[in-house]
């Protein structure tokens, strides 16, 4: 197995049981995002943590291969989108605040939930030796 397909393993099962709990627990998810945005120090420590773990997938999968490789490109671009989010988080605190402030109107909550759900089903298919 490769590393491209051990992390698309990894995120596409992480994503695709996410994007469903988005999906099927609305209420809670808007609940739970409101109570987040309202604590500095939880914000302040996802931060962290995304920035870490973002850094950690870059650093050791930074492959752009479109349009040859996909599931590679996919996988990089989630690891940059969360290296973003946490640095983010950590230089513009308003700015993600504000962010996630649109990701829980429902203008953005469903089709952002529906496009990591997809993500999710597409990488979980592709990782586990489905083939399209």
């Amino acid at each position: 197995m490769t590393y491209t397909t051990f992390l698309a393993q990894v995120i596409g099962v992480f994503a695709l049981v996410s994007g469903l709990s988005l999906i099927i627990n609305k209420r809670l998810m808007l609940k739970v995002g409101k109570e987040l945005i309202k604590n500095d120090a939880l914000m302040l420590m996802t931060g962290y943590v995304n920035l870490v773990l973002g850094l950690f997938l870059v650093l050791t999968h930074n492959i752009w291969a479109w349009p040859t490789d996909l599931l590679a490109t996919l996988v990089t671009l989630v690891a940059w989108l969360i290296l973003i989010k946490g640095g983010v988080r950590l230089l513009a605190p308003d700015f993600a605040t504000k962010s996630a402030k649109l990701f829980l109107a429902d203008a953005w909550y469903w089709p952002a939930s529906i496009i990591w759900l997809l993500i999710g089903a597409y990488l979980t298919y592709i990782a586990f030796g489905f083939t399209l």
